[in-house]
Order: structure tokens, then C-alpha cells, then sequence
């Protein structure tokens, strides 16, 4: 069971990101804006962050294999830490991926702090 902190993240960026892009973004997160710099579309994070408070469309084991990828776990760890084969998690990111409609994993960290699955407990 995950247990949710309720972490209200305002701004991400993407590791290879410009200098510059850091400096933008903790300004406009000071002044109480959200910064994304990412590869997913304005219009699907506006949506997303529309659609905020309605119920999950994952199961409880769906968004905990989310918050271990957010985490940074390989499928081999993921798998150990849930007592699963490996291959049950590469099914469950798939149908994940699915039902969200997205197609990269950077798509997949990006709902996991939309949806505050992304916390660090």
C-alpha cells in the first residue's frame, strides 16, 4: 500500500535542461507559478491539471509500480520490492502507458507528480 503525502509540486524539469531554464523556472515557482519544461504538450498538462482531484484510473498496484518508476527502481528492482516477475511489471507499465494514453516514460513521470503519486517516502 502507498501511502500519499499530498506534495504539491509546482515546477520539473527535465535533466538536460539549459541553465537558463533553471534560472525561469525558480523565479516564476518563487513568484507562485508553475514552470514544465518538458516534452509533453501545454494543452495535455493544462488537462491534466484540470482533471486534478478525480479518481484514479490506476490500481492501487498500477500507481504504486508509478511511484517506484518515479523513484528511479528498474523493473528488476521493482519486481523484487513488490514480489512480482519482472516481465508482470513490464505488463503493468504497459497497460498503464494504455490507460493514460501516454507513450514515454518522461510522460509517465510527469502524471506521477500531476497526480501526487511522486512522493519520496
Amino acid at each position: 500500500m502507498t501511502v500519499e503525502l499530498g506534495y504539491n509540486i509546482h515546477g520539473y524539469l527535465l535533466k538536460n535542461s539549459q541553465t537558463n531554464d533553471l534560472h525561469e523556472a525558480l523565479q516564476a515557482v518563487y513568484h507562485g507559478k508553475r514552470f514544465y519544461r518538458t516534452h509533453i504538450p501545454q494543452e495535455r498538462l493544462d488537462k491534466w491539471f484540470m482533471e486534478k482531484g478525480t479518481k484514479s484510473l490506476l490500481t492501487n498496484r498500477e500507481r504504486e509500480i508509478v511511484r517506484l518508476t518515479f523513484l528511479g527502481y528498474t523493473n528488476s528492482q521493482i519486481a523484487q520490492k513488490l514480489k512480482i516477475s519482472p516481465k508482470t511489471v513490464e505488463n503493468h507499465k504497459t497497460n498503464i502507458m494504455q490507460k493514460l494514453g501516454i507513450k514515454e516514460k518522461h510522460e509517465l513521470i510527469q502524471y506521477a507528480l500531476k497526480n501526487e503519486i511522486a512522493d519520496l517516502v
